[in-house]
């Protein structure tokens, strides 16, 4: 994904591209966080349904 960032900006070094580019994002690693602890905190929809006792 970086690298095709920096290819379209017309940079060859990605890390260019974000050390310019980052200070616009600033809250880009906390979304990145929150996707990540939601993913992990989610219930597993594929997983078979057990039925309750009642």
């Amino acid at each position: 994904m970086k690298r095709t960032v920096a290819a379209s900006l017309g940079h060859e070094d990605p890390g260019f591209t974000l050390s310019t580019y980052a200070h616009l994002m600033p809250t880009a690693s906390e979304r990145g966080r929150q996707a990540i602890d939601s993913f992990f905190t989610a219930p597993d929809q594929s997983a078979p349904k057990v039925p309750s006792e009642e």
